[in-house]
């Protein structure tokens, strides 16, 4: 359904601008329109960054890339080609545009194909890639976004073994945003950075972040303070919900730093819960954090026992139970939490 874009034998092609028919929030940015191309991907911006052969955009790229494209959704970014059952449909309805790819073929290999895929756009700044048909797994695809100047991206995949049919991935705009994100400060002077928090498009859960705040003076490039954030959206508070469906889980989250040495703080956060209640209704849930090293042999217990709801920090030295010191390496941090694991890899250098 829509505008068809596109004929048969379009190669590296791009077409457009379309208009939305919305404005679409992105990377802190606002855009009305976009451009679509025969390899996958859709820009919101006109710009190239080098035009020369050094660059040539229908080659995929790991995400960020310093070199564009610009403003870049990837549903599918590889080099394909439009043959005879090819086409590209755009469609906007005024709460959506949909932009549609059906049985594109890689570019010089007729047997890597079809796929057919498409991307949607929702004013809400929320992006959704749609995988109907993948033929062969396809390896060599990048999928995921970047900013207007490739400084910032977030990538689902590239060269790798992820595409399936019905599929769909659905990129959610952020969580929560700055009031202000740059500014300058005056010697002895202050400044209050406001976090604004936006729950209403995401599900109940634990979700984190860091907020990277870097600053300089005309002879310095100061260290940047990285500030972990933890977002809980609980059931505790949600009058559908009884004590008998409320999730007993435990998040692990990032540590930081990592690599480390000497120490690194690993974090987790605990939600909800079926043990023994406490005060203001709340319920405690058995936890346990160890740390595991390559061979899978446990070498310390950080937490074992009944934990209250909310996010914890724990510092670990790189010693094992008995206080030894540990050998530099990759260990595993693991979380489990009543038929939850989770496992994050630790590099301790030293």
């Amino acid at each position: 359904t829509g505008v068809r874009i596109g004929e048969t034998g379009d190669d590296s092609q791009e077409y457009g601008f379309f208009d939305l028919g919305f404005s679409f929030p992105f990377y802190g940015q606002t855009f009305d329109s976009l451009r679509i191309t025969s390899d996958g991907w859709l820009s919101f911006s006109d710009v190239i960054p080098c035009s020369t052969d050094t660059f040539r955009w229908f080659l995929n790229r790991p995400l960020p890339w310093l070199w564009g494209p610009y403003s870049l959704v990837a549903p599918f970014w590889d080099d394909l080609k439009l043959v005879g059952s090819s086409a590209i449909y755009f469609y906007s309805c005024g709460d959506s545009a949909i932009v549609s790819c059906i049985n594109m073929y890689h570019y010089g290999q007729s047997d890597r194909g079809p796929y057919t895929f498409q991307t949607i756009l929702t004013p809400n700044g929320e992006i959704t890639f749609q995988y109907l048909h993948i033929h062969d797994s396809d390896y060599s695809a990048t999928v995921g976004i970047q900013n207007y100047d490739g400084t910032m991206g977030l990538q689902v995949s590239c060269d790798q073994e992820y595409l399936r049919d019905s599929l769909a991935v659905r990129i959610r705009p952020s969580w929560v945003r700055m009031d202000s994100m740059k500014g300058c400060i005056q010697p002895g002077e202050s400044k209050t950075l406001n976090l604004i928090f936006d729950p209403l498009s995401y599900p109940r859960g634990v979700y984190n972040a860091d907020l990277l705040i870097e600053s300089w003076d005309k002879n310095h490039q100061l260290e940047t303070k990285i500030i972990p954030l933890t977002f809980c959206i609980d059931t505790t508070t949600s009058v559908d919900w009884t004590d008998d469906v409320k999730p007993e889980k435990a998040v692990l989250l990032r540590n930081y730093p990592n690599p480390f040495n000497p120490t690194t703080t690993i974090q987790f956060a605990v939600v909800g819960g079926k043990g023994k209640a406490t005060d203001y209704g709340r319920r405690t849930t058995d936890v346990s954090l160890r740390i595991y090293n390559i061979r899978g042999q446990k070498v310390r217990t950080l937490v074992d026992g009944a934990m209250m709801p909310g996010r914890y920090r724990i510092v670990w030295d790189a010693r094992d139970d008995r206080g030894m010191k540990l050998a530099s390496g990759i260990y595993l941090c693991r979380l489990k939490s009543g038929g939850r694991q989770e496992t994050r890899k630790l590099l301790h250098l030293k």
